[in-house]
């Protein structure tokens, strides 16, 4: 999450890689400047749903920065944590940027996603949307 896109040939042989194509990013980026972590948070059944976090080297852990957590999980699509420089904006004015890996995408494989859907999906919302009577 930390890194550009590349592109790299390797030489079998000799196991030696070439830099092809690096990703641009016209305002500059250093990738020391940020860091990425993966945590696991017990989920309401006790399955450990993993979390990937993205935020500036100096970030401090009081509570204080804001975050934007991303989620989704249907239809098995695995929500990889690669790097967007879209997210660069906000990590860069101090938010905290995380992706949970849900239940219904295929994160921790086929298994994961079929825990999340059918009779094994919890629904934990009560509220009906408002178009639909009761």
């Amino acid at each position: 999450m930390t890194t550009p896109t590349e592109t790299y040939d390797y030489d079998m042989a000799s196991r030696q890689r070439t830099l092809r194509k690096r990703q641009q990013i016209p305002s500059g980026h250093d990738p020391a400047a940020y860091v990425t972590t993966r945590i696991m948070v017990p989920s309401h059944d006790g399955a450990q749903v993993p979390v990937s976090i993205l935020h500036r080297w100096d970030f401090k852990r009081d509570g204080q920065a804001p975050l934007l957590l991303y989620g989704y999980g249907s239809y098995g699509m695995a929500m990889p944590a690669s790097f967007s420089a879209n997210r660069l904006s906000l990590v860069d004015r101090g938010f905290v940027y995380a992706i949970a890996h849900v239940r219904g995408g295929s994160d921790k494989g086929w298994g994961w996603y079929l825990d999340g859907k059918r009779e094994k999906r919890r629904t934990r919302s009560t509220i009906s949307p408002p178009w639909r009577a009761r």
